[in-house]
């Protein structure tokens, strides 16, 4: 038990570190990108009261469709959209970094790592609070389960109430007294208790 325990701690501890060091990296990665895509922003015509706005339009942007991809998962729902959006996002980001940098190999992969670390850190991140949350929900069964069982053991009558109250609605009353093998009378007995006359 006290193994499992220290587990936990360290897989919490785990989880703040990283996040933090995501943090970190995101903002180095926003300060490192921002003077080129100002910098791309101002020299295609971009006022240069806007052009401090134009690098937080896409950087934020990659975020957003970041956290949606988490949002889509979570629900089971399809994440292929916002993957696409994530990908341009960050495509966007290191092209114009990419443009932005001296002609020259080295310096045009020092413009483009930073925005590539960022989207690596952030997806990962992202990968970790998926596994937390699906971890968290089988735990979650679990313990309804044990529950549920522990009901059973002290209470049978509350758990065959419950289950009457679920197999109302798509069984006869025949059909659920055969299911949990009881009389037709108790099952109306049950239903009685459970509309509140006794």
């Amino acid at each position: 038990m006290w193994e499992e325990s220290i587990l936990m701690n360290l897989t919490k501890l785990i989880a703040w570190l990283t996040s933090i060091l995501v943090a970190i990296v995101a903002l180095m990665a926003f300060a490192l990108s921002y003077y080129a895509l100002q910098g791309v922003a101002l020299s295609n015509g971009i006022p240069l009261l806007l052009s401090y706005a134009w690098p937080l339009l896409i950087d934020f942007a990659l975020v957003v469709f970041s956290l949606c991809v988490v949002t889509a998962h979570l629900h089971g729902e399809s994440t292929w959209r916002q993957w696409v959006l994530v990908g341009l996002a960050t495509s966007l980001t290191c092209t114009y970094n990419y443009l932005h940098a001296p002609t020259n190999i080295i310096a045009q992969s020092v413009a483009v790592v930073p925005p590539v670390m960022l989207f690596f850190s952030f997806e990962l991140l992202m990968m970790q609070l998926k596994n937390s949350v699906t971890r968290n929900q089988k735990v979650q069964v679990l313990t309804q389960q044990v529950t549920v069982l522990q009901q059973a053991i002290n209470d049978p009558v509350s758990v065959r109430r419950q289950q009457v109250a679920q197999m109302l609605e798509s069984h006869t009353q025949k059909a659920i007294a055969g299911e949990l093998g009881v009389s037709v009378s108790t099952i109306r007995n049950d239903i009685k208790v459970l509309n509140g006359h006794h």
